[in-house]
């Protein structure tokens, strides 16, 4: 439980996917230095890149993916209604 994560871009390393395969990378990331308890605002678009919602009235779960942080390859967080 150590680690600097200043260096980290989650914009750069960060997905949010739904149940449905649904797949969008941020559009921001702001968040000020803060060494191993950094915290800030991911945010992504409402549409995909061919334009359908993200989120919509079928959408079950969804999951938050950040890859290559630390050591670890795949951090995966998921909520469910």
């Amino acid at each position: 439980h150590s680690g600097n994560l200043d260096g980290y871009d989650l914009s750069q390393l960060a997905m949010l996917r739904t149940d449905q395969g649904r797949e969008v990378r941020p559009s921001a990331w702001d968040a000020p230095n803060g060494g191993h308890h950094r915290q800030g605002n991911l945010t992504f678009p409402a549409d995909t890149a061919s334009g359908s919602p993200v989120l919509d009235a079928n959408t079950r779960a969804i999951e938050l993916i950040i890859r290559n942080v630390g050591d670890v390859p795949e951090r995966v967080f998921r909520w469910t209604p």
